[in-house]
């Protein structure tokens, strides 16, 4: 089952929780075990047993902060700043009622995740460039982020990598292998170059053409009538 919101989606695959940008072309998993994840903007909600009894975990995309609800709970849907859920708040029995939870000023469910239900499948990439500030493409897609930076929470797999920055010369794709539980680390060295910025006007170009197309046409013009 898979849910989507602006440029990401999120599915369940391997028993855990995925997460793809399509911005960036990234692949991340947030959770190792989860069930009918739901997405809203920066916040994504799924089930889990991680805890020994199903509750509900939020992750909170813009801080890295993940919680959990404080009571049993199951099936959620997102909105914005609300989570609708099927659960049991009544006397510790189990309820199949449908209930409407308004995530706090922190933006977090009461109990926060104390790492036990955190993937441990994911790795991470250091991109690091010289001179820094180099736009940094994953798969021929700009991430919007700039060296140095390191991605968090990526699938292992392979990735290509390579940077840009102006007034250097872009260099050539790395191949790189994120693996589990590790970093992996580019450091890309730039050098001068790049595309060449004309000193004249750009105007000026067509102009100089034209002029000498003009003095050709009448060279050999004059070749003829000699």
């Amino acid at each position: 089952m898979e849910d989507f919101s602006g440029n990401r989606i999120a599915w369940r695959e391997g028993g855990g929780i995925h997460l793809y940008d399509l911005n960036t072309g990234i692949e991340s998993i947030i959770a190792s075990e989860g069930q009918h994840p739901r997405i809203s903007g920066n916040r994504v909600v799924w089930q889990s047993f991680c805890t020994g009894s199903l509750r509900i975990h939020l992750y909170d995309l813009s801080t890295g902060v993940q919680s959990i609800t404080d009571q049993p709970a199951s099936m959620p849907g997102i909105d914005g700043d609300r989570i609708v859920y099927i659960g049991d708040l009544i006397g510790g029995n189990y309820h199949a009622d449908i209930f409407l939870y308004e995530i706090d000023s922190d933006g977090n469910l009461p109990i926060p995740d104390d790492g036990q239900c955190r993937s441990i499948l994911t790795g991470s990439l250091e991109v690091k460039s010289s001179p820094s500030h180099a736009k940094i493409y994953i798969n021929g897609k700009d991430t919007g982020k700039i060296a140095k930076w390191t991605f968090d929470d990526m699938a292992p797999g392979d990735y290509d990598v390579f940077v840009t920055l102006d007034g250097y010369a872009t260099p050539e794709t790395e191949h790189v292998t994120v693996m589990s539980e590790q970093t992996a680390k580019l450091h890309f060295h730039l050098k001068k170059g790049g595309t060449p910025v004309p000193e004249f006007p750009s105007a000026f170009l067509p102009a100089t053409m034209l002029i000498g197309f003009l003095g050709a046409v009448l060279l050999i013009q004059r070749t003829r009538e000699n």
